[in-house]
């Protein structure tokens, strides 16, 4: 499985990257810090996963992002905006909406590794 990263938040981006990677499941774990970086990304590998922040004020959001993303089997947002968990549950492209913070890790690559197999 390969897995797009996408938050606006180093600390955020940098440590789910580590998380991901130690689990062993996943063989290209990428970040991006914004939309538009995103879609660079998934022109040069093709994810599986795309896990995105929806609230990115500094670059293209998660919701024109999640838009413009074709090539995706699984697509999962978060937030830590509880406004954007009602929006998302509307948006047919989603299939899970996760609210921040990420309090358990591990719990949440279990999770995240199930969604995509549904």
């Amino acid at each position: 499985m390969n897995i797009l990263i996408v938050d606006d938040d180093f600390i955020i981006r940098e440590c789910l990257q580590e998380f991901f990677k130690m689990s062993g499941k996943f063989s290209i774990v990428a970040v991006a810090e914004e939309g538009n970086n995103a879609l660079s990304k998934m022109k040069e590998s093709k994810f599986d996963i795309l896990l995105t922040d929806i609230n990115m004020p500094n670059g293209m959001g998660g919701f024109e992002l999640i838009e413009k993303t074709n090539d995706v089997s699984c697509i999962l947002a978060f937030s830590g905006n509880s406004e954007n968990a009602e929006k998302a549950k509307l948006d047919l492209k989603i299939k899970k909406f996760y609210q921040k913070p990420i309090t358990n890790p591990k719990k949440f690559i279990e999770e995240v590794i199930e969604e995509f197999k549904k």
